[in-house]
């Protein structure tokens, strides 16, 4: 079976330079797509592309990472489906061996990558030890642990829902609610390493408590783009 990497990316040309550093470093990806959001969109366009001799798809698609991933799942060749944000970084090059693993032996249909941030604190680790526990008990992973799946169940719950947020937690509870077999999910014991400067940048707790309240809003049906709009206001202060 084959991997196919897939970034959704907006206004992030020097972050995607270090992940396809990053990404050269894996021996089991088939196929890079990198979904690029414009603000002067005007058609759909993927185009060869190249960084240091590491070959990859550009794909230019209107502003929407739910959009962007549907897209570029569109033009994808493989079986396995990985994506991952612009902004990450591992500790370990064997990830997309295990991803194949688990997957050709049936073991699991989609799953995710345990979190850890970088620059770190005491306070972050204990918000990444949290969320990689929901993750496993919850089977939810959200798109900063990076997901992986195969085409085939992608396709059945028809991908990600075009919300302009909660995307990620919707997809994995259209999964639910779609699959039978109770060990689809699998955790990797394998750290992704994301970029805490939203957190930084806004303060830990108040970043926290934002994304819990806007979380639970979502569960008790607020729509997404109400939450958008309160998503945004909360940025801009």
């Amino acid at each position: 079976m084959k991997i196919t990497v897939i970034i959704p990316i907006y206004n992030d040309e020097k972050a995607i330079k270090n992940l396809l550093t990053e990404l050269k470093k894996f021996t089991e990806i088939d196929e890079i797509i990198i979904s690029k959001a414009t603000d002067d969109f005007k058609n759909i366009s993927i185009m060869e592309k190249e960084y240091k001799k590491i070959k990859y798809k550009l794909l230019i698609s209107p502003k929407s990472r739910a959009i962007q991933m549907n897209n570029a799942v569109k033009y994808s060749t493989s079986e396995i489906l990985w994506f991952i944000h612009a902004d990450s970084k591992f500790k370990n090059y064997d990830i997309d061996k295990k991803i194949k693993y688990f997957i050709e032996n049936k073991i699991c249909q989609c799953g995710g990558l345990k979190l850890k941030f970088y620059p770190n604190s005491i306070l972050l680790s204990l918000i990444a030890f949290l969320s990689n526990l929901r993750a496993k008990i919850f089977k939810i992973c959200f798109g900063d642990q990076s997901i992986f799946i195969t085409k085939k169940l992608f396709n059945e719950i028809n991908g990600f829902r075009d919300i302009p947020i909660m995307e990620d937690l919707q997809f994995f509870i259209d999964i639910k609610k779609h699959i039978k077999n109770k060990n689809y999910f699998k955790l990797l014991n394998y750290k992704i390493i994301s970029s805490s400067r939203r957190f930084k940048k806004n303060g830990i707790l108040k970043t926290i408590f934002r994304m819990h309240k806007l979380k639970i809003m979502y569960f008790k049906g607020i729509k997404p783009e109400k939450l958008n709009e309160i998503y945004n206001n909360m940025k801009d202060r």
